[in-house]
């Protein structure tokens, strides 16, 4: 009864989406809280941090409890972070980008919703594919189209305003805008069962992984913040990307050999 029932596949992206939100927090919340000296941000992120990593190992146990303290994490993502820290508590966030907090509102988001799905099962998934399009249940297209939208977020309060700011203007901003763009246009073919958007998935994840390699070995660019971990954040995100990109394209395969 206090067992998670759901396919593997559930419990992977629940996990992922915890993570996610975790690593994020790792790798630009805590160091940036700590630099500002944003107590309520610290204690917070450190609180977040245990429950976060507690609620991950008992899911991967297949633990119902974990689901619930899952939601913690979530509730600070949607709701407290941004209200205790910038508006009962005045901070800002660097760089002026008064948007920031939508970031990990759409974390927390990502994590209700697939909380919602591995407590319920495969209960309500339309699993039938259409056409000639990709066959695979729904829950399958909606892992990696989750993470391709989430890594949105990134650029939208990060990559796009430090290019423009301190690259060069639009031509700065460019390059992250496109790769936004083309993450998007994935996300929404996936979900709509085109078969060549997992090209675009693949593609996306893949430039994720080479990007620090990039920006920062051979482009020679400074670390976000100076934060020389930040990359590993961004490598983390292709990573899930393809993974989940690499689950729908399997169970296409064992789909269509019928077994």
């Amino acid at each position: 009864m206090n067992q998670i029932k759901a396919p593997t596949i559930y419990i992977q992206v629940t996990a992922a989406a915890l993570l996610y939100n975790l690593l994020h927090i790792l790798a630009w919340e805590l160091p940036l809280a700590v630099r500002m000296g944003w107590r309520i941000n610290v204690v917070g992120d450190v609180f977040i941090l245990s429950v976060g990593i507690i609620s991950v190992v008992l899911i991967s146990m297949r633990k119902r409890i974990g689901l619930m303290l899952g939601m913690v994490p979530a509730l600070w993502a949607i709701l407290l972070q941004w209200l205790l820290v910038y508006v009962l508590s005045g901070y800002k966030e660097p760089n002026g980008v008064w948007w920031y907090p939508l970031f990990p509102i759409f974390q927390g988001i990502m994590i209700v919703f697939f909380i919602n799905l591995a407590y319920r099962g495969d209960e309500g998934q339309h699993d039938q594919g259409i056409g000639m399009g990709l066959k695979s249940p729904s829950i399958y297209l909606y892992a990696p189209a989750a993470f391709l939208l989430v890594q949105t977020g990134q650029k939208l309060v990060r990559e796009i305003v430090v290019g423009y700011l301190q690259n060069g203007g639009l031509k700065g901003a460019l390059p992250s805008a496109l790769l936004a763009l083309i993450a998007i246009a994935a996300a929404i073919l996936l979900i709509k069962r085109v078969k060549w958007s997992i090209v675009l998935a693949i593609f996306t994840g893949g430039f994720l992984l080479i990007q620090p390699v990039i920006y920062h070995l051979i482009m020679g660019k400074p670390c976000l913040g100076d934060i020389w971990w930040y990359p590993f954040f961004t490598v983390v995100q292709g990573l899930f990307i393809l993974y989940f990109s690499a689950r729908i394209l399997l169970k296409e395969r064992e789909m269509s050999n019928g077994t």
